[in-house]
């Protein structure tokens, strides 16, 4: 149980971290150009949050991607007979999705304002949760982390958009 509160404490650690550099990354794009996009606060607030989202994606998927094998990504059958190198280098994939998505739905429910889709996104992050939990009590981590890396991979284009909205 302690390992996984060090989990915890380092993802907060690090989601603290990207967001104050992606907050000051903002706050010079804003002094850079004359129309100042980001000169409210809420503008900056959101390009921060957004921002960190993306970071977060582009990571997990480019790990979940190195992870996998090759032949995971042309057969589906592939998935169920090609062991990768390491299944537990998986479950530790998993772990740390877990734990970044708990850490996203702290920060949607405690930190970031309130918006119409508040619910959706909670009720979101809660499934998405309990499916990893699931997965790794039953040690299916195969198809899950190539389901979460394909879901961080979709991700990216969300993310992106409304960084450079």
């Amino acid at each position: 149980m302690l390992r996984y509160f060090g989990l915890f404490y380092k993802w907060g650690l690090l989601t603290f971290c990207t967001r104050q550099i992606c907050r000051w990354v903002g706050l010079r794009l804003s002094d850079a150009r004359e129309e100042r996009p980001l000169a409210a606060p809420s503008q900056l607030q959101r390009f921060t949050e957004e921002a960190t989202y993306l970071l977060n994606h582009v990571g997990m998927s480019w790990w979940g991607v190195h992870l996998m094998p090759q032949e995971w990504w042309r057969s589906r059958s592939a998935v169920w007979h090609v062991a990768p190198a390491s299944d537990a280098a998986l479950r530790d994939f998993m772990r740390q999705q877990g734990c970044s998505w708990i850490i996203t739905g702290m920060l949607c429910h405690f930190v970031d304002p309130r918006r119409k889709d508040h619910a959706q996104m909670m009720t979101h992050h809660v499934v998405t949760v309990a499916l990893i939990a699931g997965t790794l009590y039953t040690d299916d981590v195969r198809v899950a982390a190539l389901t979460a890396t394909v879901h961080n991979i979709s991700d990216i284009g969300i993310c992106a958009m409304k960084v450079l909205n």
